[in-house]
């Protein structure tokens, strides 16, 4: 038994990493660890253009174009329950911090966390309504991850 260093997710196939962290980023065959009726949910970045540091920090090997691993998923066999982006508030941001030139050369993790108190409160109330859309089963078209859950059948 193998446990991912990045979500501390657990498999024992020898031949694969983690699905959900891209490990493998071309690559969800671990899934297929599920028993059928199993569901997965996974939360992964979007947007290529966006890499950066910040990503390599959090274990991230890519980010995912919108759709991408949905097909993945539903070539694996599985059906997909949602599929929708998360967090649009915080993508215009990540879009000025991750495209300002410059930015990925001298990556400082902890200045994408560095902001003024009354920043953090206004992203968190969006956040909440962001939930509470969720929750009434809204999809949003665009944020900065994607949130995916399938079942296999």
């Amino acid at each position: 038994m193998k446990r991912c260093p990045a979500c501390a997710f657990d498999f024992d196939r020898p031949d694969w990493t983690c699905p959900s962290c891209g490990h493998q980023p071309d690559r969800i065959d671990g899934v297929y660890a599920l028993h059928p009726g199993g569901d997965v949910m996974l939360t992964v970045p979007q947007h290529p253009f966006l890499r950066s540091g910040s990503d390599d920090a959090a274990y991230h090997k890519r980010r995912y174009r919108r759709g991408e691993l949905a097909t993945k998923l539903r070539h694996a066999g599985f059906t997909i329950i949602r599929s929708t982006s998360f967090v649009p508030s915080l993508l215009p941001l990540l879009m000025t911090q991750r495209l300002a030139p410059g930015k990925n050369k001298n990556y400082d993790q902890s200045a994408e966390f560095a902001m003024p108190g009354w920043l953090d409160r206004l992203l968190e109330v969006a956040m909440e309504i962001y939930r509470g859309i969720m929750g009434c089963g809204f999809s949003v078209p665009v944020g900065g991850s994607r949130l995916i859950v399938a079942v296999r059948p």
